[in-house]
C-alpha cells in the first residue's frame, strides 16, 4: 500500500516537468539510470519509493525503539519526506538552495520542491519556450537532485546515529554549504573522466552529452573549449563559491618602553 501510495505522489510531483502521467515501470526504471553515478544513491531512490528506510513509522511497533519514529528536532514523525523537505537538523534548507542556484545557472526554474519530484528526479523532461527538449538540462537535473537528497539523508543518519542527536553536533549551514559544494566538484569531475573514450571505450559517456550537461554552471566556462585539459584538472568546478572563514586579525601590541640608561 505505501508503495501504490509513493508511486503515485511521484507521478503527481514530477508531472509539472514531464507535461504527462508516467506509468509504474519508467518510475523503477528513473531509480536505476546509467547517469545516476553512485550506486547508493540509485539504491536509496529505489528504497524510498518502496517506502522501506528505516525512519518513521518503522519503529513504532519496536518495543522499547518506538522514540525513533519522531524527530527529536521537530518533534513530529520523521517520515522521508519531512527528512528531505522539512527538517531543520538535516540540512536540507540549505542544500536545496544550492541546488536551485546551480540549476538556475542552466535555466532551470525548479520552484516546486516536493518528495514526487525529488525522487522522480531520473523522469525529468525540460523544454525550452519553444518546445524544444533539453537533454543536458535533463541529465544535470537528475545528477544534482538525487546526490542532494542523498547527501540529506546521509547528513541525517549521522547525527541521528553517530552523534545520538545531539543538538550541539547538528552540521552548521556553513558545513552543509562547503560539503554540498565538494560533492558537486567531485560529480563533475568524475562525469569528464568518465567520458574518456581511450579508456572506457564503448562504454564511456559522450563527451558531447557532458558538455550539454555542465555548459552555463561552470566558474571558467571557457574551460569547455579546452576537452582534454578538463577530465583531468582538479580545478575544474562550478561558479559556486565556498563559504571561506574570515581571516583571523592580529591585534598589534605596543612594544615595552625602552629606557636608554
Amino acid at each position: 500500500r505505501s508503495t501504490t501510495i509513493n508511486l503515485d505522489r511521484i507521478c503527481l510531483g514530477i508531472q509539472g516537468h514531464t507535461g504527462s502521467l508516467q506509468t509504474n515501470s519508467k518510475i523503477w526504471n528513473s531509480t536505476r539510470l546509467k547517469k545516476i553515478q553512485n550506486k547508493r544513491t540509485r539504491n536509496f531512490l529505489w528504497k524510498a519509493a518502496h517506502d522501506i528506510h528505516k525512519c518513521g513509522k518503522f519503529w513504532k511497533h519496536l518495543n522499547g525503539l518506538e522514540h525513533r519514529a519522531h524527530c527529536p528536532e521537530c518533534n513530529t514523525e520523521e517520515t522521508l519526506e519531512h527528512i528531505l523537505t522539512e527538517c531543520k537538523a538535516s540540512g536540507q534548507e540549505v542544500v536545496w538552495k544550492l541546488t536551485q542556484q546551480l540549476l538556475r545557472m542552466k535555466n532551470i526554474q525548479w520552484e516546486d520542491i516536493s518528495f514526487g519530484s525529488i525522487i522522480g528526479c531520473g523522469l525529468a523532461n525540460w523544454k525550452t519556450e519553444d518546445g524544444t527538449r533539453c537533454p543536458g538540462a535533463d541529465r544535470l537535473f537528475t545528477l544534482v537532485v538525487s546526490a542532494s537528497a542523498y547527501y540529506i539523508w546521509c547528513l541525517r543518519c549521522d547525527w541521528r546515529i553517530d552523534d545520538k542527536c545531539n543538538k550541539e553536533k547538528i552540521v552548521p549551514p556553513k558545513a552543509v554549504h562547503n560539503r554540498w559544494l565538494s560533492m558537486i566538484n567531485g560529480i563533475l569531475k568524475l562525469d569528464f573522466q568518465l567520458s574518456n573514450t581511450k579508456y572506457y571505450k564503448k562504454r564511456a559517456t559522450k563527451p558531447s552529452l557532458v558538455k550539454k550537461t555542465w555548459s552555463g554552471t561552470l566558474r571558467d566556462n571557457n574551460q569547455l573549449t579546452k576537452w582534454k585539459y578538463l577530465r583531468w584538472n582538479p580545478e575544474v568546478l562550478v561558479g559556486i563559491e565556498p563559504i571561506k572563514d574570515h581571516p583571523r586579525v592580529r591585534r598589534r601590541t605596543n612594544p615595552p618602553d625602552r629606557h636608554i640608561q
